[in-house]
This record gives structure tokens, sequence and C-alpha cells, in this order.
């Protein structure tokens, strides 16, 4: 057999076998993109939780701007085609297990979710709130758990001190709304992140001040739970609720700032610290509950990615057996510090060390991330070829038709820049220009300036397409550059954003 022909002879079983160990949604597309045989393999669906999660941007103000992803392990980032512009991406519903986020639209009493990659559509029953006006439209979160249970919240700040909470539980083949309202206490969590809500066991766990209340649906105020929160000297910036290994934990992210002008209030230096506590029942007291605290090496099998509305956690196996991590996004107020440590945190909880991952890309300081682990499916070969027919008929006119579940395309993109690199070695080649550079992205395009007398004047000239989610980061990674003993000298000339050659795209089908 001719050595080009082996590989799409590759038994099935063992396509299958290798997809299997792919964890970036990316690699697992470009395999089943090599051959047709390799396609086919392909047509039972991975596991929910076999790909690492992406980060799904905050908040857009703008209609028109594109639904951005990043994955931090691949250092790949990817975009969508935005949402109606009816639809406020500021209310978003995730699933517990972070496979599906959507987005909810009010319209005239009335609530729908919609799956921004897959455009379905899901309609909900009318929410009384809607009729007394106790429900903020523009301030929705909610989870939809593995049972179809729908939980949607919304907390409005009435004063410095109280807080309005309204809460709709819809459980799977039921058609009316289960109500829960409550006035909280409103003075630690008023920092955005310092809230959160969840519905494990057919109870609402609600953060308030410095307790937790356990909510039944159903049942008067009075019979309400309120568990307190354990002492800490580090002041709450940020908390979560997941459920993991059929355990209830409360994460939270805490920081400590060290003032260098107490008047000023400006920060040089935080310390994090973050926290990982187990629901429990109080064995002392049955009607109580109470947090305990989780050690670090009880919890390094497993790997945290904290978001909003909701976080989850990944085995450690997945991450090349490294656990004990917890991945968060944290924004930087402090003014003495601009632009430093904003982007991805990595906490380890063995050692309490906190690691800075990356930063995320421009316009998406204004809002915590979601986490949101891809689920792409391979159009069968069959409806690809039906596509490519039709694209070759251009004189055919045809009808747009919206198909049974609609196909949504995912785009690879990155920075790419134009640089000119001075102070190159006499006898450097292009060569070994191209794989210096390398190591930060992909070179396109390298050259060195000679003179007439084929002589080099130590300049280069390269087009690099980076790795790095931030500009920023791509200018900080070429300061400092040696090669051959020259300290290397890079002038930025151009930059811009273009389609990643190559790359495929993922199809939601």
């Amino acid at each position: 057999m001719d050595r080009t022909t082996r590989w799409p002879g590759l038994a099935p079983d063992v396509v299958r076998d290798v997809a299997s160990r792919l964890h970036d949604a990316g690699d697992f597309v470009r395999l089943h993109a090599v051959c047709k045989p390799w396609r086919s393999s392909g047509d039972a669906p991975p596991p929910t939780n076999q790909f690492l999660p992406w980060l799904l941007a905050g908040a857009d103000q703008h209609s028109s701007t594109p639904i951005r992803f990043r994955c931090i392990f691949s250092k790949s980032s990817y975009r969508a085609p935005p949402p109606s512009p009816s639809v406020s991406r500021s209310n978003r519903v995730g699933s517990a297990d972070a496979t599906a986020v959507r987005y909810i639209h009010f319209k005239h009493g009335h609530a729908s979710l919609q799956d921004p990659l897959t455009r379905e559509v899901t309609r909900l029953p009318q929410i009384s709130y809607f009729i007394h006006g106790h429900w903020d439209t523009e301030k929705t979160h909610g989870i939809v758990y593995g049972d179809s249970t729908v939980l949607l919240y919304t907390r409005v700040d009435h004063n410095r001190d109280m807080a309005w909470f309204s809460s709709a539980l819809l459980h799977s083949g039921e058609a009316r709304w289960t109500l829960v309202d409550r006035i909280l206490k409103n003075e630690t969590p008023r920092r955005h992140g310092g809230f959160c809500t969840a519905y494990p066991d057919g109870r609402i766990l609600i953060l308030e001040d410095r307790h937790w209340r356990v909510v039944t649906p159903g049942v008067a105020i009075a019979d309400d739970v309120l568990v307190q929160m354990p002492v800490c000297n580090y002041p709450s910036h940020s908390n979560y609720i997941l459920e993991s290994h059929g355990e209830l934990l409360w994460v939270s992210v805490r920081v400590k700032h060290t003032y260098e002008n107490e008047e000023e209030g400006t920060s040089s230096s935080r310390t994090f610290l973050v926290l990982v506590h187990a629901l429990e029942d109080n064995a002392s007291a049955p009607t109580k509950m109470q947090w305990v605290r989780k050690n670090g090496p009880s919890l390094a099998d497993r790997v945290f990615f904290l978001g909003s509305p909701n976080s989850i956690t990944m085995d450690s196996s997945q991450l090349g057996g490294h656990g004990g991590f917890v991945y968060f996004v944290y924004y930087n107020h402090s003014k003495a510090l601009p632009g430093e440590l904003f982007g991805v945190l990595r906490y380890n909880l063995i050692d309490s060390k906190t690691e800075f991952v990356e930063r995320v890309p421009p316009g998406w300081d204004n809002e915590k991330c979601t986490s949101l682990v891809p689920q792409p499916v391979m159009s069968p070969i069959q409806e690809i070829t039906k596509r490519s027919r039709k694209d070759l008929e251009p004189n055919l006119k045809r009808q747009k038709t919206t198909p049974a579940c609609m196909t949504h395309i995912l785009r690879h993109y990155e920075p790419w820049f134009r640089v000119i690199v001075r102070n190159l070695p006499p006898r450097v080649n292009i060569s070994e220009l191209q794989l210096s550079f390398s190591k930060h992205g992909r070179v396109s395009s390298a050259e060195v300036v000679y003179r007439k007398t084929r002589r080099s004047e130590r300049i280069g000239l390269l087009t690099v397409s980076m790795v790095y989610a931030h500009p920023q980061d791509a200018v900080d990674a070429f300061k400092g550059l040696y090669l051959d003993g020259c300290k290397l000298e890079v002038t930025f000339v151009k930059e811009g954003r273009r389609p990643r050659l190559g790359a495929p795209q993922l199809h939601v089908t």
C-alpha cells in the first residue's frame, strides 16, 4: 500500500480511541477533518465532560459585537455571530454542567431562553412577578439543572442596608412557576461577584450578609435555616457555589490589600486566599447545618473553574493529572498597578500560591466570565456533500429555509503583528530567525535585510500570528529577547486581527 493512503485506512476503533483522548475541542475537530473515513468514525457524540472549558466574555453593550470565547489551555480564541439585538447579554442562564449557556429574553410579560450557538428558543410560562412589577428584567440570572429544573433569580438593592431577592422555579413537566422572595440584609455582598444563588436538593441557597439562607420553597420565612459563615481575616471578593463529587461546595475568593499610602488608598500589593467549604449537617443539632472547610490535599483530584452564573469542576486527569487548582478571573481596581493582574489567575489549594495565567482579551474587563464546555457535533458526510453540490450550482435559485436544527460556526482568530527586529547576529539566516520567534506564535513570513555586498544589515522583518489573547502580552513577550548572545530590538509596525489560516470551524448542528 502506498504510504500516502495508510492513514485513511486506519481502523475506526483506533480513530475513536485517539479522539477520546483529545481534550481540546479544536483538536477534536481537526482530527475528524483529515479525511472522510476519519470523519465517519465520529458518528457517536463525545462525552459531555471530555473537553476543556472555554471562557465566555462578559456582557457587551454593543449588540453587533460577536460573542467571544477563549481557551486558556490551547491559547485559542473563538468568535460567534451576535444574538438578536433584542436579547440582553447580561441576562445569562447557564446549565449546571456548563455544557450550554442561554440568554433570557423578556417580552410582554413572557420569558424565553435563547441558545446563542444553536439559536434554539425555549418558551417559558409567564411569571406573575412581571404583573406586580417585582422582577428586574435587566438583572436576571439562572441555572438549568440536569433534571430540566429552571431556576431564575434577580436581586435589587433597595438601599444601603436592604435588598430584594426574587426567584422562580420551574420543574420539569410543570406549567406554573414556584415563586420565592425574601428581603435580605445588604452589607457584605454588595461587591460584584459577592452574591450567588443555587438550588441543590430541593432548597434554594442565598448568600446574605454574613450567613447563607437556606430556603425550602413553599415553607414560611420563619422556617428558613441560616448557616453562619466561618470567620476570616481576608475580605471577601467573590463567592461561588457548585456541586462536586456529591458535595455542595462554597468557594470564596478573598483578597487582602497592602497599602503603600493609606490616605490615597492606593494598593501596592495584594494577597489571595481561596477557601473551599462543604455544607454538612450539624451532628449536635440535627435541624442545623454548617460549613466545613476542605483542606487542599482532599481536593487534589479536581480542578475548579469559577464563573457566573455557574461554576464547575473537572477531573485532574483531563489536565495531565495536575489537580488542586482554582481558575478565576480577577479585575485589578488599583490605580497604582494599572493593567497588572487583570485576567485569569490560578490558585493552588495545596501551597496557597497564586499564579498569573494570562490577560483576557480587550473588552472583557467589565464582567465576570462564564465557563462553557464546548460540545462539537460533526455534520454527517451526506450533509456536507449535499451542501457542496449546491455551492457548485450558482445559477440554481435556491430558497433559504430554516433547518430543523440550525448550524452555527465558531471561527478561530488571534492578533497578528508586523515587526522589525534589529541587532541580529551577523550570520543569522531566515530559518534561524523564524525558529527563534515561532515559540511565540506562527511566523507566516520572515526575511533578513542584506546589503548589495550580501552582508547582513542585521535587520529582520517578520509577520507573526500570536498565541496571546491580549496585545500587551505579545509586546511584553518580545522584550529582552536574545539570539546568539545579541539582545534583539523589536519594533511593532502594524497590528491587527485576521482569521487564522487553516483553522477549523466548529459546527453545532
